[in-house]
């Protein structure tokens, strides 16, 4: 595979085979189960090396476009952390991850006591980051801008804990791309019947509470047109339904739902895309300047040779077959 870091192969050869080498059950009580199910596509069958290459591939647009040696890193929404481990070898001075998610953070500790690794792990919500201003030369911000509900917020915070002339790297899926659409479509009708599950125990536990009288059909309405709410606004809803006796409908017009696929507890998107030149703009009116954006090719593309070349052609691969995009930008 050409163009791939040493440190990076390193690093994540000796994921693969070493916990690639363990039984699904030495996995879990070594690091949990959580982390077996996010691990089990690389631990077994006939996809272990694409998803292989896809860190590989993703890790090397990072370095490819930006120095670590000696630099301070933050790396937003590192999930299980094997992100953060592999930016830890490319001679970074400090790593520090950072996810709202206990059970992910859990295993990250685990795996990082097993690799004894300088990296520091925190929970942490995005929109209110406990670190101080200016702390970062790098924000690496990797599949995690999709699953953000005040993409303001964690804008200026991403901001503030820079220093100046600072960068943050951007990945994550691409809106344009019709094929990610489609596969998307499927898990949403899956994620969405979860949603609507969540949604129906805020509005019956409010309706105990209270003592409340709500017929079946407006219940139902209410659980379909709640969706992408948060449960403080699906509570204030419930509340006036029942008391003012108006239509689900009428009282949720002084509400905005962009996207329904919400987490009515936490808050957190499920997979909302975005399109390069969207964050490219957020990140513009946030203050950040320099940006630059790429829809890079993968390898199995490259033998399109000089067709490459044609714009037209470029932008019919990024609409139809290129997965991910990447941003970064200089801070001010």
């Amino acid at each position: 595979m050409p163009g791939l870091s040493d440190y990076g192969k390193k690093c994540v050869d000796f994921l693969f085979n070493t916990l690639g080498s363990k039984t699904q059950e030495e996995i879990e009580s070594k690091y949990g189960k959580p982390f077996y199910r996010y691990f089990r596509k690389y631990h077994k069958g006939g996809h272990r090396s694409r998803y292989k290459y896809l860190i590989y591939f993703t890790m090397d647009q990072v370095t490819n476009e930006i120095p670590l040696k000696g630099k301070t890193v933050l790396d937003l929404g590192c999930g299980f952390g094997i992100r953060s481990i592999i930016l830890s070898h490319y001679g970074t001075e400090k790593v520090a991850g950072v996810d709202i998610n206990k059970e992910r953070l859990a295993g990250f500790k685990l795996l990082k006591k097993g690799l004894n690794i300088p990296v520091s792990i925190r929970c942490n919500s995005a929109s209110n980051l406990d670190f101080k201003n200016n702390a970062f030369d790098i924000v690496y911000c990797n599949e995690f801008i999709s699953h953000i509900h005040d993409l303001t917020t964690t804008f200026n915070e991403i901001y503030r804990v820079l220093k100046k002339g600072g960068i943050v790297f951007i990945s994550d899926e691409n809106a344009c791309n019709i094929l990610q659409q489609l596969v998307l479509y499927r898990t949403y009708k899956k994620y969405g019947n979860q949603v609507k599950e969540k949604i129906n125990e805020i509005i019956q536990r409010r309706i105990c509470e209270n003592g409340y009288k709500i017929r079946k059909k407006v219940l139902l309405k209410l659980v379909q047109y709640c969706m992408g709410l948060c449960q403080e606004n699906i509570l204030e809803i419930v509340d006036k339904v029942a008391l003012e006796k108006k239509e689900p409908k009428e009282v949720l017009r002084n509400y905005e739902r962009k996207f329904p696929y919400r987490d009515p507890y936490t808050g957190y998107y499920h997979e909302r895309l975005f399109t390069p030149a969207q964050i490219a703009e957020r990140l513009k009116k946030t203050g950040f300047y320099s940006i630059k954006r790429k829809i890079p090719l993968p390898y199995y593309l490259r033998y399109f040779g000089s067709l490459l070349k044609i714009k037209p052609f470029h932008n019919l691969l990024a609409l139809t077959v290129l997965p991910k995009y990447y941003v970064w930008a200089i801070k001010q």
